[in-house]
């Protein structure tokens, strides 16, 4: 997934009905619109309310006119964690920092990279047909993180959670989500987890 972007006092309407693209219709006073914002296709976390309804996820924010944010991925919401079905009544949408994404940040989670490709050890965006090197081939449009070959070092283990220093990702015994490994040859830091797509190595701050 390509990693959202954020932005503060980001707040409009829309009269909008059903389960689709919402029609962004102006900021709210005091505050600015998504297209002051944000450029066209980008990734934001966003929240919206329509009387006693609501819903938070990602959506892609797209210029024209009106400006649109298309529902991209629908994290809660009162209609078990689908889209709401708008009124089409007065509903305001805002730019907002789910707590599935503060949640992976806060617990070094969250992939740190996000790119066309690479070198070893780096978390690549996966966009095409799937090319060699990866730990684990990904699928299009998801993240993988490229092999190195070198030798194995000693792990340890603490609190149920693995902790690797090795040069190559570790693979026996099969990882569990939690675990770390840090690449010896660069440094870099990586956490197991489950990005959506599947369980991976994924680089982290």
């Amino acid at each position: 997934m390509t990693t959202p972007i954020y932005a503060d006092r980001v707040q409009e309407t829309t009269t909008t009905s059903g389960t689709g693209a919402v029609s962004l219709a102006g900021a709210v006073i005091d505050f600015q619109s998504f297209g002051s914002a944000f450029t066209n296709g980008q990734l934001v976390g966003y929240a919206l309310v329509d009387g006693v309804n609501w819903e938070v996820g990602y959506g892609t924010f797209n210029t024209g006119s009106p400006n649109t944010l298309t529902r991209t991925t629908v994290l809660a919401s009162t209609n078990a964690n689908a889209a709401i079905n708008l009124s089409g009544g007065a509903t305001t949408v805002w730019c907002d920092a789910p707590a599935d994404f503060v949640n992976k940040a806060t617990q070094g989670l969250y992939p740190a990279v996000d790119i066309a490709g690479g070198a070893a050890n780096e978390v690549v965006y996966q966009t095409g047909v799937a090319t060699t090197g990866f730990v684990a081939t990904p699928a299009a449009n998801t993240l993988g993180v490229l092999a190195q070959t070198g030798a194995g070092a000693p792990s340890m283990q603490a609190l149920g959670v693995n902790f690797t220093a090795a040069t190559t990702a570790p693979t026996s015994p099969v990882p569990n989500v939690g675990d770390r490994w840090v690449n010896t040859a660069t440094g870099v830091e990586y956490t197991y987890f489950n990005d959506g797509s599947g369980n991976q190595w994924v680089q982290f701050f």
